[in-house]
């Protein structure tokens, strides 16, 4: 047995999942019918999707309902369609976050990494916190070369400039 589900726009804010049902059952038997509701307001978004268990019932309410009034408004009805959740990507070790490569906030297919580095690595070449001993008169820094202590004054506790 297969289903088939419908995308019903054009709902009435005062449209409920029993007035959904109600309206579509009679082209056969309703698995599920859903109003789709704004998260914080909890208010009706307008539109909704009702399932069956069979094709044939999907498309006998699909060519009966659609352009019909509901509730006082002119609804639409179409095969609803899958559409795949789209994927953020990024965190600590996949691609973006702290270890570069994609994802993190924009586009992953940039390769700037998670929070706005040029997919640096914690501790990487370029990295803006280079740690330095004070009183130190050269250390390696993690980037490779080295950095002189007149690159520090005393009292910066992270100095994040490139001098």
């Amino acid at each position: 047995m297969s289903s088939a589900k419908l995308f019903v726009g054009g709902l009435a804010y005062a449209t409920d999942e029993v007035g959904l049902r109600e309206a579509f059952q009679q082209y056969g038997e309703v698995i599920d019918a859903r109003v789709i509701t704004d998260r914080d307001s909890g208010r009706s978004r307008g539109f909704g999707f009702v399932s069956y268990t069979s094709a044939d019932a999907a498309n006998s309410a699909l060519h009966d309902m659609d352009g019909k009034e509901l509730h006082g408004r002119r609804i639409r009805v179409n095969l609803a369609q899958e559409s795949p959740r789209p994927s953020f990507g990024g965190g600590y070790g996949g691609p973006g976050g702290y270890s570069g490569g994609g994802g993190g906030y924009g586009d992953s297919s940039n390769n700037l990494g998670g929070y706005g580095g040029r997919n640096q690595s914690a501790g990487g070449g370029g990295d803006l916190f280079r740690g330095v001993l004070s009183g130190a008169s050269e250390v390696s820094s993690p980037g490779g070369g080295n950095v002189d202590d007149d690159d520090f004054e005393d009292d910066d506790y992270a100095n994040t400039s490139n001098k």
